[in-house]
């Protein structure tokens, strides 16, 4: 989500030249300027450089992937709680698949590239989304439980949901030296978390408000991650800014 913001990435290839910049041409103690012309061609290869394919780089930026996979969940699970779509069906396998394989790889590709923030946040959600997706899948009360069981169970998943409210809000304040898309996106999730939260502890009708309102904020959301993802794919493919984030803070 800078998330790297650096438009390309690239891999020194000078261990391959010399300081001149002239390809070397010693191997050992023997230097093929001496080799009779006849015999150079006998000379062992010089080891296969990088192939280099459009748009692919040996350490690729992986956070449009996790953010993608973000705007989609995001998407589709406020699509749901605003009640203009659906009736919730996707959630469970939204977050365990696209949220947690997308996000998730996503966060570690980045880790592996020494993005701290990319792939914080694509580890941190992944687990997030894995998380509730096995609790309402697995734990959540049966259709006959009791009012006190179901109030336990709302109150534990809400508590959570406050907790990456808490994460992200902290996300929020990191962006800033991002761009201005990622800060809204995060602040956005934050607030959609916060109602999500206290819906699930309070229950009842104003619950289902704060369900709403979380839905509607999540649309919200959603279209900022979309423009970032797409943002940080078209930006770094071109090398340059294509589709406009916001500058990031001095």
């Amino acid at each position: 989500m800078t998330i790297p913001m650096s438009s390309t990435r690239t891999d020194s290839a000078t261990d391959l030249l010399d300081p001149a910049g002239v390809a070397q041409t010693h191997r050992g103690d023997v230097s093929l300027a001496h080799i009779p012309p006849a015999h150079i061609h006998a000379a062992a290869p010089a080891a296969p450089t990088e192939v280099s394919v459009v748009g692919v780089t040996a350490a690729a930026n992986a956070v449009p992937t996790s953010v993608f996979g973000f705007a989609v969940v995001v998407t589709m699970l406020s699509l749901a709680n605003s009640g203009l779509l659906g009736s919730g069906k996707l959630v469970v396998p939204l977050f365990m698949i696209i949220g947690f394989f997308a996000i998730g790889i996503g966060g570690l590709f980045e880790l592996r590239n020494g993005d701290i923030f990319g792939g914080t946040f694509g580890v941190v959600y992944a687990t997030f989304l894995l998380a509730t997706a096995v609790a309402l899948r697995f734990f959540a009360p049966a259709a006959d439980a009791s009012p006190a069981v179901v109030k336990a169970f709302g109150g534990e998943v809400g508590s959570l949901f406050l907790l990456f409210a808490l994460i992200s809000f902290i996300f929020t304040a990191a962006a800033r030296i991002v761009n201005r898309t990622a800060v809204a996106a995060f602040a956005l999730l934050a607030v959609v978390l916060l109602l999500a939260g206290l819906a699930n502890i309070i229950g009842g009708s104003t619950g289902a408000d704060l369900t709403k309102a979380a839905g509607y904020v999540g649309l919200l959301d959603g279209a900022a991650a979309f423009w970032l993802a797409t943002g940080i794919l078209m930006n770094v493919m071109h090398g340059k800014d294509i589709i406009p984030l916001g500058a990031a803070k001095a």
